[in-house]
């Protein structure tokens, strides 16, 4: 399966990968979409090993 977007912002990149990068604000808007969001790790600093148990309706109600 592949999935595709694409939309136009007006931001410099490293505005938009300092946000990608701010993990707790991106899990909150997630959260706020309705998609469920839990913290798998017990890492206490980002890096490799993070991972999250995601789940959201993908299409329907």
């Amino acid at each position: 399966m592949k999935f595709s977007s694409s939309e136009d912002i007006e931001a410099s990149a490293e505005a938009v990968f300092a946000a990608l990068c701010d993990h707790a604000e991106f899990q909150q808007q997630m959260r706020r979409s309705g998609v469920s969001v839990v913290r798998m790790d017990e890492l206490s600093k980002i890096g490799p090993g993070m991972s999250w148990e995601i789940d959201f309706k993908f299409r329907g109600p």
